[in-house]
């Protein structure tokens, strides 16, 4: 009996009409360890964003416009059906359950994947007979089930953080006076490991460790299940904070009564919820995201330095690519080069997420990841593209580059031109502080806009600091309306065309947000690059950029060979066109 089938008959057992498999663990990560990968175990799905729903006669996977040729040809073979978020044919999952609750069908899920506010969302006005937040079926169904991950705890130093754990938890208390907390509570992996300047390998291209944290006006409890020294004991002692094992936290949040607690309903789960039932629960967006997002002085210097020897060790692979074409190198070959030419750079802990190295068609699936089975070999024609980047003590790196590999069309250059003029469009805007993110989006999807061309995605997103590689509420998409910027925030800037069966195109820089040096009344900020690398003149129609794009251009690549010319050859140089 396959297992679809096997979990029906555990929702017969429930009385259970639906069950609802999101792509989630108890933390509300974006990227989870084996253990939680519950939705990819029963669809064969394995992108990183969707959410499985189960009836007795169908099954139902929602993802988003990243995956949707991904999704078409994972699901292929199964019962599956895809529906694209997004598009008018297709209702969306909060319809969908809503509609079903309205017909008395009963819903089932596991609180601890599900967020506070997606919850409430779907269930507002409901009456609670009618779902169950307290069944883990999936776990009665998984043969082998991965065990949770379990690593060593390391210190991340004031040297690469540049503020102590001490004075963060200052700051946070002084936000809890202000908006009247008694105790604040903490689930989200990323703001814990950089609340308390700790990192650890529990999940994959991100140095977190599975955890909580409390906070109140008297102590700072970390509650995990991470290994852990005498220096880690005598580091918490020092920076006043205590460490408790996680199975204790159960039963200290059942011993809270009476209390304000403050948390972020976005990242904490309805079981939490459920055990606080006693207490006064504010609702407020994470501060320590705040904090997180905006960049000191000395994390912004250590920055810039692992930009230069990250954007080195990209253009070091595609010198390889480049004198390797005819040996049948392929695309792992490419992500496997990449891996070994950034960890001989100092503070290299790993990548900041797998590899997409694309080639040709693949290119048009924008989080492809070869596997054995869709190796492609690379050949001297059409082109490649490559989205990686580094988990370094000094920081995370998100960089892509689309590169010809021989002979390309008239409509690939046209392509790579567009996407290239609206990045160049969006790293030289000049823009108030209360802009929004979907204001800046603009800027960079116009020129392909005019040409009839869109991508089913947003073009950047906030990057963490060796944490997640996705960060915080700084994004610039058409839904980030409440998205607003501040100097020392980082984003991405990665506009693409994506067409189907034929290729892929994407060119991605990181930007720190600064104030700018614009003469004015008001208060202006714009973007400073960060990410080192060339752009591929091969592929750019000089006939569609104007002056001052070219002059982007070329002041760019002047500044990449200044910055680089003590580390790349001769032979790595004459990439930087």
């Amino acid at each position: 009996m396959d297992k679809i089938n096997r979990l029906r008959l555990e929702m017969k057992k429930e009385d259970i009409d639906i069950y609802i498999v999101p792509t989630s663990d108890p933390h509300q990560s974006e990227y989870v360890s084996d253990h939680w990968k519950g939705r990819e175990y029963l669809s064969g799905f394995t992108g990183s964003a969707g959410t499985l729903l189960v009836e007795a006669d169908k099954a139902i996977l929602w993802t988003d416009g990243r995956y949707f040729i991904q999704a078409e040809n994972e699901l292929k073979n199964s019962e599956i059906k895809l529906y694209r978020m997004g598009e008018k044919k297709y209702p969306s999952l909060k319809r969908y359950i809503r509609d079903a609750l309205k017909n008395q069908k009963k819903i089932g899920i596991y609180g601890k994947l599900i967020s506070i506010s997606e919850f409430e969302d779907w269930i507002k006005d409901i009456d609670s007979s009618y779902y169950n937040i307290d069944l883990d079926l999936i776990d009665r169904i998984w043969v082998d089930r991965p065990k949770k991950p379990r690593t060593e705890l390391f210190i991340h130093e004031e040297i690469y953080s540049g503020e102590s754990t001490r004075d963060k938890l200052k700051r946070l208390r002084e936000y809890m006076v202000e908006k009247e907390e008694h105790i604040h509570i903490v689930s989200s992996l990323d703001e814990i490991a950089y609340l308390f300047n700790l990192r650890a390998n529990d999940i994959v291209n991100n140095p977190v460790f599975i955890s909580y944290a409390v906070i109140n006006k008297k102590e700072a409890i970390l509650f995990t299940d991470a290994k852990y020294d005498e220096n880690i004991l005598k580091y918490s002692e020092e920076e006043g904070f205590i460490i408790r094992d996680i199975s204790e936290f159960d039963k200290y949040l059942e011993n809270i009564r009476l209390k304000n607690i403050g948390l972020d309903p976005n990242k904490t789960n309805m079981w939490i919820k459920e055990k606080l039932k006693f207490n006064k629960i504010l609702y407020k967006p994470e501060i320590l995201t705040e904090f997180e997002s905006i960049r000191n002085k000395v994390q912004i210097e250590n920055m810039k330095k692992t930009h230069i020897f990250d954007g080195v060790a990209v253009i070091k692979t595609l010198n390889y690519i480049y004198k390797n074409i005819e040996n049948n190198i392929t695309e792992m070959d490419v992500s496997e080069k990449l891996r070994e030419f950034r960890s001989k750079i100092e503070g290299f802990i790993e990548p900041s997420f797998d590899t997409i190295a694309a080639y040709g068609p693949n290119g048009a699936m924008m989080h492809y990841c070869a596997d054995a089975d869709s190796n492609s070999v690379l050949k001297r024609e059409n082109l490649l593209l490559i989205d990686s980047g580094g988990q370094y003590l000094s920081g995370t790196t998100d960089i892509t580059r689309t590169i010809s590999l021989g002979k390309t069309s008239d409509e690939q250059i046209r392509d790579y031109t567009l996407v290239l003029k609206g990045m160049i469009n969006l790293s030289r805007a000049k823009f108030m502080e209360k802009t929004s993110g979907s204001t800046l989006d603009i800027l960079a999807r116009n020129y392909l806009w005019n040409e009839g061309i869109d991508y089913k995605s947003g073009t950047g997103h906030g990057v963490g600091y060796l944490l997640s590689v996705h960060l915080g509420n700084q994004r610039i998409s058409p839904n980030a309306r409440n998205s607003r910027f501040k100097p020392g925030m980082v984003v991405t800037n990665e506009p693409g065309v994506y067409k189907e069966g034929k290729y892929g195109i994407r060119i991605e820089n990181m930007l720190l947000v600064r104030e700018s040096s614009m003469k004015s009344d008001d208060e202006f900020l714009e973007f400073e690059t960060l990410t080192l690398c060339p752009f591929d003149k091969t592929l750019i129609d000089f006939n569609l950029l104007n002056n001052d794009e070219i002059d982007f251009i070329e002041k760019y690549h002047m500044r990449i060979r200044e910055l680089m010319k003590d580390y790349l050859t001769d032979e790595e140089m004459a990439l930087i066109w």
